[in-house]
């Protein structure tokens, strides 16, 4: 109650670094009146199971269906497609915000901390499947551990693209890609050579994986 009303107090919206946790506590604050939504820091780092991945991502699509921000904060630049994948599966294109504050490789041998990754030009729209009502992201779970969302129109720097999914790979092992029901001929792949802020843009790759890494991501475009 000390919570909601300090919240309801504040003469601007409220973000609370609160995760998203589903907790009565939690679901009750963040229904408060000027509660917009919550940063989750840490966000998919450190996801290393597929029931902790699901809880998470169950949470995310909650806090949507509330019609919530949750700010997708992380550092943790060993898991970037790992992360924008894991982002793109409870994307909404309302409530979805994607922070990745940890610093780009490209440019440490400029001795700078310039955080901006050009991976993250590419935007989803037009989801295949909505965001579920029932807050369950099994709906996109196309065999144990993996979890695939399609989109009919994506974007690369607001230019059009065409069609593009992303691949989540939650489980301890590699496996096959499966469930896609559209044809794609292309994988995104880091740019080491430029950060966005830099004039890097995103980048790639013509062979698409016939399957995916334990505990990671992919972006596939047409």
């Amino acid at each position: 109650a000390d919570a909601i009303a300090l919240s309801d107090a504040s003469a601007l919206p409220v973000l609370g670094n609160d995760a998203v946790a589903t907790d009565t506590y939690d679901i009750a604050w963040v229904q408060a009146a000027r509660v917009e939504g919550t940063m989750w820091e840490g966000a998919w780092s450190g996801v290393t199971s597929t029931d902790a991945w699901v809880a998470k991502a169950d949470g995310v699509l909650e806090y949507h269906n509330l019609h919530k921000f949750v700010v997708e904060f992380s550092t943790d630049e060993n898991a970037l497609f790992f992360e924008i994948a894991s982002h793109w599966i409870v994307y909404d294109p309302v409530y979805s915000i994607e922070a990745l504050a940890e610093v780009n490789p490209a440019a440490r041998s400029a001795g700078t901390n310039d955080t901006t990754f050009p991976e993250e030009s590419i935007v989803p729209a037009s989801p295949l499947v909505a965001t579920p009502a029932n807050d369950d992201v099994t709906v996109f779970e196309v065999s144990p551990g993996l979890f695939v969302r399609e989109y009919a129109a994506c974007y690369q720097d607001g230019t059009p693209i065409g069609a593009c999914a992303a691949i989540v790979n939650t489980g301890s092992s590699a496996v096959p890609i499966v469930g896609l029901s559209g044809h794609y001929s292309r994988v995104l792949v880091h740019n080491t050579s430029a950060t966005w802020a830099a004039g890097g843009t995103a980048l790639w790759q013509g062979t698409v994986p016939a399957q995916l890494a334990a505990h990671a991501g992919a972006i596939l475009a047409q």
